[in-house]
């Protein structure tokens, strides 16, 4: 889209329409930008204030769409949105008298009409319709533009794959396959007695029977020729007396008629005919056991990743029958059948003989890493090293539980820079010792926190906050360090959970005992610092009941908290107070031992809403309240005036509604009876029968 030209081109010229059914005027015109026809439709308000400026242009051509705000801001909304609400009432500088303005509230002369139709006819093959407005024209060529650019998206990726399938050379290796099998060591060993003393084995792995003897003879001959066996029971491990396969006994009766079988995924990387691009393919593996045939196998492909210094694209594998009813291969980005269907099995193990050496992933160490870990998933490593180059030094270093954080959690956990050092966040120094420690993420943490508050921790300290990184806020920590060392820090912690010294086994519950004193202590020193209590004094900043001081300074904080709370209410909604005596010469009064009122200020409605358990004390009910849309009133008992007993809303000589404690309408018929009597004598009342009674302001409290 030309821009530039577009907002060189001056706002369409219009005449204000004196129906006043019209609340806005769209002008048509199509011009010509670089050999380029454009349409372009200005709409401008139909008011006397607003006729020269122009608060929306739609621009539309051959093969793109936008919108010019009156802002100078552009955006690629369609004339209807998603939404089924025009562009026209989404705007920011639209005023609440135009929430809903529709075609018909739009003037459009017949010439801007022609303009659209012509434009539409001429290059988006447009037949008219009768009951097509021009609103529809212009919706009808954005949709044509979207399908246009999803067709022109969906052959583009359907030619890369096409390209990328067919320079990867689809055979499997059969060494490739041996390894497959290998990887599957499971073998049944099925058993069926034949006599007190003889079973009859057969094995899953190679098919052939043989007799064994598990109870020793009666004559000479069976005890000194027989070889005896251990006799077989379910699921013991034995040894195939034909194959030599290692295997465990299943009682050949339960068993037949039936197969078993175990499925794994296995992954293996190749050169693709592109450029460094690799090829990372993924198989499923299934080993089937039976009772009366050799062990079958199963290695059927599901899906590839090619990843190269441009290129990251995935792809599953599926079967497609054609009009002919033939079954066909086809590769999709998405999972055949269910979404998930492949998800819960994709860990594996990487190939050992896989052909990296003129890909992207030669430098990449993650045969290394293969070799260190099993039943990963290479192409998470793969995306993980593409975004962090980084990760191949990570594993030259020996940095293993680095790396599994890597590849486990990507590379968001990094911070931006140019060096690994700067990546983990943080310093040079430390960097040895994380050498050593073979990159253990909670170390990493610690030394992260170092950095950014600004305190040296020794090996040992480190050791003994990592297992806590979580429960140390950073700034309450650097709060802590201002008044204490870490090593003080660390004993006190360990003195308020309860023990002498720092624990030699931490168990689950030791480390949650310690993590709840840290959470503790760090919320109390916070607390202090807030409302300025001198941290230096040792009795401040160690008290002896950590618990009790500081649930003590949990109730001075709500206190302060509630106190600022209501005067900031008293500061918004100041005409409640102001208004006092004004709603009280009109609605307090007595009856039948009863004394209704106006509240006070702002304060008492809050207080009311939270004795009564309801949501008067909402800023929806002192809005109201505050600008005299409607009033809320407080019934009481005369002989308890201070006692809540019920909350009035009400607009007028008329009651909105009415409620006590947990909105429940307590003594309803009696009270039904009276607030309608109430009703009645506010129509009929022109001064206060009564002396009012004082009430002082809560805010005062």
């Amino acid at each position: 889209m030309k821009k530039n030209g577009i907002e060189k081109i001056a706002s369409l010229p219009v005449k204000l329409i004196r129906n006043k059914k019209y609340k806005m005027i769209m002008e048509a015109q199509r011009v010509v930008i670089e050999k380029s026809p454009i349409l372009i439709c200005d709409f401008y308000y139909n008011r006397k204030t607003d006729i020269k400026k122009r608060w929306l242009r739609v621009v539309i051509k051959k093969n793109e769409y936008a919108n010019v705000m009156s802002d100078g801001s552009w955006n690629t909304k369609k004339v209807l949105t998603k939404d089924y609400d025009s562009i026209w009432n989404v705007g920011a500088d639209r005023t609440s008298d135009d929430w809903n303005i529709s075609e018909k509230d739009i003037f459009v002369s017949e010439a801007a009409v022609e303009t659209i139709t012509a434009y539409a006819k001429k290059f988006f093959e447009y037949k008219p319709h009768r009951w097509y407005g021009w609103r529809d024209i212009l919706q009808y060529m954005q949709d044509s533009i979207s399908t246009q650019r999803e067709q022109r998206k969906i052959e583009k990726e359907e030619a890369e794959k096409k390209r990328l399938i067919s320079a990867t050379d689809d055979s499997v290796p059969e060494e490739f396959k041996e390894w497959c099998k290998k990887s599957i060591p499971l073998t049944y060993l099925f058993y069926k007695r034949t006599d007190k003393r003889h079973a009859m084995i057969n094995c899953s792995e190679c098919g052939e029977s043989y007799l064994i003897t598990y109870r020793q003879g009666d004559s000479y001959e069976q005890v000194m020729c027989e070889e005896i066996s251990s006799a077989p029971v379910v699921d013991c491990p034995s040894i195939c007396k034909c194959c030599g396969a290692v295997g465990i006994y299943k009682q050949y009766g339960r068993c037949k008629n039936s197969t078993y079988g175990k499925k794994k995924t296995q992954y293996m990387i190749q050169p693709c005919e592109e450029s460094e691009t690799a090829v990372i393919r993924m198989f499923s593996v299934e080993k089937y056991l039976n009772t009366d045939y050799p062990a079958r196998y199963s290695i059927i492909e599901k899906g590839r990743l090619y990843i190269g210094k441009k290129t990251y694209k995935k792809y599953w594998k599926r079967l497609m029958y054609s009009a002919a009813n033939k079954c066909v291969e086809d590769w999709s980005q998405y999972n055949p059948g269910s979404r998930y269907a492949y998800e819960k099995d994709e860990c594996g193990d990487l190939w050992y003989k896989s052909n990296i050496k003129d890909t992207f992933l030669r430098y990449s160490q993650i045969k290394e890493y293969a070799s260190h870990k099993r039943n990963f998933r290479p192409y998470e490593y793969a995306r993980v090293y593409k975004l962090v180059p980084e990760l191949e030094m990570v594993m030259k270093l020996k940095m293993y539980k680095l790396a599994d954080e890597l590849v486990n959690r990507g590379s968001y956990i990094l911070y931006k820079g140019s060096s690994i050092t700067e990546k983990l966040g943080i310093d040079k120094k430390n960097f040895k010792e994380l050498i050593r420690l073979q990159g253990n993420w909670d170390i990493v943490e610690i030394m992260r926190m170092e950095k950014e508050i600004g305190f040296d921790c020794i090996p040992e300290q480190r050791e003994k906050l990592s297992k806590f990184h979580v429960s140390l806020d950073n700034e309450k920590l650097k709060l802590a360090l201002k008044y204490m060392s870490i090593e003080k820090f660390i004993n006190r912690i360990v003195r308020y959970a309860g023990f002498k010294e720092w624990p030699s086994s931490m168990t689950s519950c030791v480390i949650s005992q310690i993590k709840n004193q840290i959470i503790t202590y760090l919320d109390y020193l916070d607390m202090r610092e807030h409302i300025h209590h001198d941290l230096i004094n040792s009795v401040h900043q160690c008290p002896r009941f950590l618990k009790a001081a500081h649930d003590e300074l949990v109730i001075i904080q709500n206190k302060k908290a509630d106190e600022e709370y209501l005067l900031k209410k008293l500061e918004e909604y100041p005409d409640i107070a102001k208004n006092y005596n004004k709603w009280c010469k009109k609605y307090e009064t007595e009856f039948a031992g009863m004394h209704i009122r106006p509240a006070a200020d702002a304060a008492e409605i809050i207080l009311e809403g939270r004795c009564q358990h309801h949501c008067v004390g909402k800023d929806e009910y002192l809005d109201k309240h505050n600008k005299g849309n409607s009033v809320i009133l407080l019934l009481r008992h005369i002989e308890c005036p201070q006692a809540a007993y019920v909350t009035i809303e009400i607009r007028g000589n008329k009651i909105v509604q009415w409620y006590g404690a947990n909105d429940v309408k307590i003594d309803k018929k009696e009270n039904e009876e009276w607030l309608k009597y109430y009703e009645e004598f506010l129509e009929t009342r022109k001064v206060p029968q009564i002396k009012r009674i004082e009430v002082p302001l809560v805010a005062a409290v």
